[in-house]
């Protein structure tokens, strides 16, 4: 989650010609602090509570097997019109 706000700068170099219906205050400063902040929200954790941490990354690594089925199967599926993917 503290990684999305990257996605603001990725997606204008990716898609510049795209209108953008929304402008993000303070960018690219206010995407970058965020990240940053959930950096080291994640790092104080890890380092504060390790168990705690490996329990948590081990629980969200049991969501792999079912992302990779999800995305196997639907590969052959096109985007929605309308989307930045086309």
């Amino acid at each position: 989650m503290g990684w999305e706000p990257r996605q603001f700068s990725r997606y204008r170099r990716k898609y510049p010609e795209l209108a953008r219906p929304y402008l993000v205050p303070g960018y690219p400063w206010t995407p970058l602090v965020f990240v940053g902040a959930a950096f080291a929200l994640v790092l104080n954790v890890v380092l504060a509570t390790p168990r705690n941490a490996g329990i948590g990354l081990g629980i969200v690594g049991l969501g792999i097997p079912a992302y990779l089925m999800w995305k196997a199967r639907n590969k052959d599926e096109q985007p929605a019109a309308g989307t930045a993917m086309e």
